[in-house]
């Protein structure tokens, strides 16, 4: 979807388009008649409305979709704002793709695997000297200074960087304020590990930020980058839905939960990998 969102802003900017759907989904038919989607989900109103179009449009040019999900088509952007309008979407699915349970009920993400301490909690002096301990060894030998990255007709400045692959940022910069999908994708293809801080305990009441860092951690995972936090409360307290047991889960408790899969993960010696779990064991100087 990231990669669907930067193709419409070129095309509106190239040929001065205000529909570029049938034109991506034409491109995408030249190249491919499978498209496999991975983990289908939809948390966002932008989202929902360009997958109607889009999905209709493939499916007119001949393409076959697949794709896997943790919800079955009626629970697609449940409770999501104006879901009337998705729900031809979901029609349309139900109708071109023939459905199939898979319930076998393991998240693999989650089996035991060799971990390393790269989640500090709670916000404590503790936890911030760890953090700067991390920074110290990440960074050693390394040019540190404020970085500018230029896409999409905008630009964003970090100012915490180190050799142009290390960030450390706060969560109040870099999810409690206006950010899309193509704003992560750009940092997740610059930067190799993120150092996000000061992370607080996410609610219902805090859709927007939750939505950002489930769309940060999903743009981290998919780039297989490393992710170091210091957050307020541990993975499994870090998203408070008030859900009760029966209650039916709003999209964003059950988007949260895909993603702790996927941060659970991220923890692993084998996702981490040698040369970043080297510096993070290197003493310091």
């Amino acid at each position: 979807m990231q990669r669907i969102h930067g193709r419409i802003h070129s095309l509106r900017q190239q040929h001065h388009t205000s529909d570029p759907i049938p034109i991506i989904a034409q491109e995408i038919a030249n190249k491919s008649w499978v498209l496999c989607f991975d983990e289908l989900q939809v948390t966002d109103i932008t989202d929902a409305m360009l997958l109607r179009r889009l999905f209709q449009e493939l499916i007119d040019a001949g393409v076959v979709l697949v794709t896997t999900s943790n919800r079955p088509p009626d629970d697609l952007y449940k409770n999501g704002i104006q879901r009337k309008s998705f729900l031809p979407t979901i029609e349309l699915l139900k109708n071109s793709c023939k459905v199939v349970e898979l319930s076998g009920g393991v998240d693999y993400r989650k089996r035991s695997k060799e971990h390393m301490k790269v989640y500090f909690h709670p916000l404590s002096a503790e936890s911030n000297n760890a953090i700067d301990t991390i920074w110290r060894r990440l960074t050693y030998q390394l040019e540190v200074a404020p970085l500018t990255l230029n896409y999409l007709g905008r630009s964003k400045t970090f100012q915490e960087t180190a050799g142009g692959q290390i960030l450390r940022i706060t969560f109040a910069e870099l999810c409690a304020q206006p950010a899309s999908a193509a704003d992560y994708l750009q940092l997740a293809n610059q930067f190799q590990v993120v150092i996000l801080t000061k992370i607080p305990q996410m609610n219902n009441l805090a859709r927007n930020e939750s939505r950002r860092f489930i769309t940060l951690l999903d743009s981290l995972y998919e780039n297989r980058r490393v992710l170091i936090c210091e957050a307020d409360k541990s993975m499994s307290e870090l998203f408070d839905s008030g859900v009760e047991e029966g209650d039916v889960m709003t999209e964003e408790a059950f988007a949260f939960q895909r993603a702790l899969s996927r941060l659970v993960e991220m923890q692993s010696m084998e996702w981490i990998g040698k040369e970043i779990m080297d510096r993070l064991d290197s003493p310091l100087v």
